[in-house]
């Protein structure tokens, strides 16, 4: 129908184990920059590798990633 609009989500993947381990909403006046490191806040990704498709460089999610102490 007209009007209705796609749900857009960033989703975190254990590629290993086939499993999503969460999922966040990009909001209508957002973009998926804005929604990873949120996601990120709500997951331990210590020790973790992480790896972001078609995001090119974008600093601040990689320092979220630091932070939370992962690659």
């Amino acid at each position: 129908e007209k009007g209705i609009k796609a749900l857009n989500l960033v989703t975190a993947w254990a590629s290993e184990q086939q499993l999503i381990l969460g999922q966040n909403s990009v909001g209508d006046k957002s973009n998926e920059i804005r929604a990873i490191p949120a996601l990120l806040e709500l997951l331990d990704v210590t020790g973790a590798i992480i790896t972001i498709e078609a995001m090119g460089t974008q600093t601040e999610i990689a320092g979220k990633i630091q932070e939370k102490k992962a690659d």
